[in-house]
Parts: C-alpha cells; sequence; structure tokens
C-alpha cells in the first residue's frame, strides 16, 4: 500500500467548493478503478499553518497502481477532474507514504472505504512531521515508535484511534 498525501492550498472564496468537488467529482472518479480511494480529507485549524489549506490522502493499491493513477491524471479520464480542482485552489504538493513498521496501520481495504459523507462529525486530527538528519532517521523511527505505538494501543483500549474511515 502507498498513501498519497497531498497538500491543497485553496483559495479562501472557493473552500466550500473545493469540498463540493473533492467530495462528488474527485473520490468517484478516483474510485472507478478500484485501484485508489479517498480515505481522507483534513481542513488545517486556522492558526496551526497556512489558512485554507486541505490535506488529503489518498490510498493506492501499490507502486504500479499508482503509476496507472498518474497517467490517469496526466491525460486520461481524471485529467478534467483534476482541473476542476485546480479552479479553487493556488498549488498543491504531494508525498508518496509508506507506512512505517510500527504503524496499526499497514494495509486500508478499499473496498470498505465508504463515500465522503459531509454530515460526518469533525474529528481533530494530530499530524506529525518531522525531519532527522538522514544518518540518524532510523534513530528517530525507532524512538517515534516507542512514543506513538504506546500511545495508539492507549488510544484503542480507551476506544479512540488513529484516523477511522
Amino acid at each position: 500500500m502507498i498513501v498519497v498525501q497531498e497538500v491543497h492550498d485553496v483559495a479562501g472564496r472557493d473552500e466550500d467548493a473545493f469540498d463540493l468537488a473533492l467530495r462528488e467529482s474527485w473520490a468517484p472518479a478516483l474510485a472507478e478503478s478500484g485501484e485508489a480511494r479517498l480515505v481522507w480529507a483534513l481542513r488545517q485549524a486556522h492558526g496551526t499553518g497556512a489558512s485554507y489549506r486541505v490535506i488529503t490522502y489518498t490510498a493506492v493499491r501499490s507502486a504500479e497502481a499508482w503509476g496507472r493513477l498518474a497517467e490517469r491524471i496526466a491525460g486520461g479520464d481524471l485529467r478534467a477532474v483534476v482541473d476542476g480542482l485546480d479552479r479553487y485552489r493556488h498549488r498543491a504538493t504531494a508525498s508518496l507514504l509508506r507506512p512505517v513498521s510500527w504503524s496499526p496501520l499497514q494495509e486500508i481495504d478499499l473496498d470498505a472505504v465508504p463515500e465522503p459523507d459531509e454530515s460526518a462529525p469533525a474529528s481533530l486530527f494530530m499530524e506529525d512531521t518531522a525531519y532527522p538528519f538522514r544518518e540518524h532517521l532510523e534513530d528517530y523511527l525507532a524512538q517515534a515508535g516507542q512514543l506513538y505505538a504506546g500511545m495508539l494501543a492507549e488510544g484503542a483500549e480507551r476506544g479512540t484511534s488513529m484516523l477511522e474511515m
């Protein structure tokens, strides 16, 4: 599994239109192949960074499936959908992510991902982004695993968890 994280800097006046386009155009079109699903769309709270920022996470079955998705976006059936999203945003940056070994979320059942639901209650989320020195990456991941694996296990015992679909 690969997760594509995209950070969208959205024009403030178009924030609701962007959300609607994600729900009604992007998510259904993305799902048509069965190889990828929009699993989370999160608004960054004002005051925590640049305002009008939406962060999306798209789960993709494999590196090969990501290649096919990129082709669909570049000139295939998703080109017009992406052009529609571009009307509402200033820019988007993307990163390809893989789960760390200690993450309980190693796979996402793409067939079980529900349709986007605007009536779902808002949730608070925490994203930890760090840029350790390259020569210390393994040390950082081990220490983060000790911290976060315990927090995730405690949360699961209390009935709270990582992002849920």
